[in-house]
């Protein structure tokens, strides 16, 4: 159980384990994908930390939220910004389904790429400067309850949609089972509450959720009618949509 709890991290992140972690043979990920929202949680520690001793310190919000977000990216290697950005090419510069997935395979960015990635993260740097001007508490605890959900999402967009190709990262791990999904969904959904309960009004936990919820279903429409199916990069972008609708909807009726 602990070293498909790490590999899970290992999947999603660069962060370094210890050996007792780290997985002996192949892993299944059809089963330990239940693990993707403790996982994100770990993943967004550091970006917290960050968070926290920035505002100890004194810096503005803004640039409080700019280290946060660097530090995000590093961690995770710019696994999913990636995903998001070979989406918006693929989809918006394609016409066909095998043109779309072939330029999504293209390691070039293109225009579409770079307008989707930048909007992207502005919105996520405003929505987290918003967040942070409410309160360093309240800040901390949606960006970690914003990974652990968006991780839960990710899991049940893979397990509700085939592969869009017979070949990559995601047809290759496989589809996950439908009570590893459950369990992730159940772990995601029971976190954020947990964490944003005690901070925030139900009004924004309403609006995040139903935010979230929102894009997930026009994105996973949107793959379906684009490409058929889901590869890892629309994974990917599907974790960074959902965080940013969870963090602007948490964001809103602050006091």
């Amino acid at each position: 159980m602990t070293k498909e709890f790490g590999a899970c991290i290992q999947l999603l992140s660069r962060l370094p384990l210890p050996r007792w972690m780290t997985p002996d043979k192949a892993p299944d990920f059809t089963t330990c994908v239940r693990f993707f929202p403790l996982a994100g949680l770990v993943i967004a520690l550091p970006a917290t930390f960050v968070m926290a001793l920035a505002t100890v310190a004194g810096f503005s919000t803004m640039l409080t939220a700019a280290l946060a977000m660097a530090t995000q990216v590093a961690v995770t290697g710019a696994l999913h910004e990636d995903g998001l950005a070979d989406c918006a090419d693929g989809f918006g510069g394609g016409r066909e389904r095998a043109e779309k997935l072939a330029i999504m395979k293209d390691s070039r960015v293109g225009a579409f790429g770079v307008i989707g990635l930048v909007l992207a993260l502005l919105v996520r740097f405003s929505a987290l400067t918003a967040l942070l001007a409410g309160g360093l508490g309240p800040a901390l605890a949606a960006y970690l309850a914003a990974h652990v959900a968006s991780r839960a999402f990710q899991v049940a967009f893979w397990h509700s949609l085939p592969p869009a190709r017979d070949h990559g990262l995601s047809y290759g791990l496989g589809l996950p089972g439908a009570y590893a999904t459950g369990l992730a969904l159940s772990l995601g959904s029971a976190g954020a509450l947990l964490l944003t309960l005690p901070a925030f009004d139900i009004r924004n936990i309403m609006i995040a959720a139903l935010s979230a919820v929102a894009v997930y279903v026009f994105f996973r429409r949107l793959c379906k009618a684009q490409i058929g199916g889901q590869t890892g990069d629309t994974i990917g972008a599907l974790h960074i949509l959902t965080e940013i609708a969870i963090l602007a909807g948490l964001s809103t009726l602050l006091p």
